[in-house]
């Protein structure tokens, strides 16, 4: 199981040709004394050797930058804010009452969703803006039209990862026509160092438990509590 913890304790005993020999329990309970405890696999973006060493070349490149240095940042992405997030939710219940209806959770195929365009800085200011549909190039200027002036100055850099509709020529020479300082070189799959990442999973928390029943309260609630969050 070192060699491969992702292996169930089922396919341990298969692997052993213990079948007839030990139980499931007894395997299970072998791991558990030896602190290997069964657990829901953390997700992460997979990075390439070629993506791991741009990022490391990135990180390296800003180790002298100061507190004031990552305070002129201003962190910028988009999210999908759906009205029936599919969440994993818990419950206690008799091990043969799985399938009543008090214990169990609905679910969505198609959940009704917005697309929302967020911006962060360190000293608080926050700026969100709805966006129309899916976000291309041209949707994407449009947004930034709306919400980069609320929230640039020359004092700060601009930051965006390495989607499509950022970086797109026609995005590019907007974005140099309104002379917007970059943070260049964003490396790639690296959510984990946009601070604006946690700002989404507290905003759909919040959102979620005011149980929207349609987009316009979708989007109501997400500025009420966009707002709350930076105040």
């Amino acid at each position: 199981s070192k060699r491969d913890p992702k292996k169930t304790a089922r396919q341990i005993r298969n692997s052993l040709n213990l079948n007839d020999v030990v139980s499931i329990n007894t395997i299970k309970r072998v791991l558990c004394n030896a602190d290997l405890h069964g657990r829901v696999s953390c997700r992460k973006p997979s990075l390439s050797i070629k993506n791991k060493m741009k990022r490391r070349v990135w990180c390296n490149n800003k180790l002298e930058w100061s507190v004031t240095d990552w305070g002129r940042v201003i962190y910028t992405d988009e999210t999908k804010i759906e009205i029936n997030p599919m969440r994993r939710n818990f419950a206690r219940r008799p091990s043969n009452k799985r399938y009543d209806a008090k214990y169990i959770t609905g679910t969505n195929k198609f959940s009704p969703s917005l697309m929302l365009w967020g911006a962060v800085r360190a000293d608080g200011k926050m700026v969100l803006i709805r966006c129309n549909g899916s976000v291309n190039q041209e949707e994407y200027q449009r947004v930034l039209g709306i919400g980069q002036p609320q929230i640039y100055s020359t004092r700060y850099m601009f930051m965006q990862d390495g989607a499509t509709c950022h970086t797109a020529r026609s995005t590019c020479d907007y974005l140099r026509e309104k002379a917007v300082r970059m943070l260049e070189d964003w490396p790639a799959q690296s959510p984990d160092l946009n601070i604006i990442e946690h700002v989404w999973d507290f905003l759909k928390e919040k959102v979620k438990c005011r149980h929207p029943s349609n987009l316009e309260e979708l989007w109501r609630y997400s500025q009420e509590e966009f707002a709350n969050i930076s105040n």
